[in-house]
């Protein structure tokens, strides 16, 4: 059973338990059934309504201690109220993708023993696309190599803000990746997009974490002033097309 159709569950229950309650409270005998009135019946759905809220409301305080190891570590309620969790970049896949260890409120790195994929967060960029780096035989594209090092030069062994948008279907959790502090704070999506190094991901399943326009803007500029891989011109292909047509060599 999923959360919602616990939650609804919950509310039916209550609902259902707190009428008896009233009425028996107004007195109504005439309305009530016997098997109504049974104290045993009731405090069974006041014990179970106690464990459901107790259920739903610990791994919500236990969640900011708690380190996750990878990405389904994380509650699916973390990603459906956005929350945002500390990291620090580790690995770098790509443009758009790198590894990061989560950092829990009180806690350190903390040991790292085996592999990364048991150790680390696999994150991958909201918003954008970058040229894709040489991987599984295939050739990269132009750019994807300078894509990858200015991503590792704007986080490496930083400490950073992921704002948890969702899980992808390669168990990635998409997130606005976000280093500095305060008013210095900035958005590695958008850093990309500023030098040419992305353009904006608009495939089915896309999020922006509310800041589409602000990327929109930033692709224009960027294409308007032919910056890296803009200045390719009629040669220029997407990273979509691109993984396409090595789909359809193979």
């Amino acid at each position: 059973m999923d959360l919602e159709a616990i939650q609804k569950a919950a509310e039916a229950e209550w609902t259902r338990v707190r009428a008896q309650m009233q009425q028996m409270a107004d007195g109504q005998k005439h309305l009530l059934p016997m098997q109504l009135l049974d104290n045993t019946h009731v405090q069974i759905g006041g014990a179970f309504l106690i464990g459901l809220g107790l259920g739903l409301v610990l791994p919500r305080l236990r969640a900011p201690f708690t380190r996750f190891a990878t990405v389904e570590d994380i509650p699916n309620f973390m990603f459906q109220e956005q929350r945002k969790i500390k990291a620090k970049a580790i690995n770098f896949s790509d443009g758009d993708t790198l590894r990061v260890r989560h950092l829990p409120l009180f806690r350190g790195l903390g040991p790292m023993d085996g592999k990364l994929s048991e150790q680390t967060l696999q994150i991958r960029l909201c918003a954008i696309d970058t040229p894709e780096t040489a991987k599984f035989g295939n050739q990269g594209q132009p750019f994807g190599d300078e894509a990858k090092a200015h991503l590792t030069k704007l986080l490496e062994n930083r400490k950073l803000t992921l704002t948890l948008l969702q899980k992808d279907q390669y168990a990635r959790a998409v997130c606005l990746v976000e280093y500095g502090w305060g008013p210095f704070k900035k958005d590695a999506s958008e850093e990309l997009l500023k030098v040419g190094l992305a353009n904006v991901y608009r495939q089915t399943g896309a999020v922006y974490g509310g800041k589409q326009a602000t990327y929109d803007k930033l692709e224009a500029k960027a294409k308007a002033k032919k910056l890296k891989m803009w200045s390719q011109g009629d040669d220029f292909e997407t990273t979509s097309a691109y993984k396409a047509r090595i789909r359809a060599e193979k």
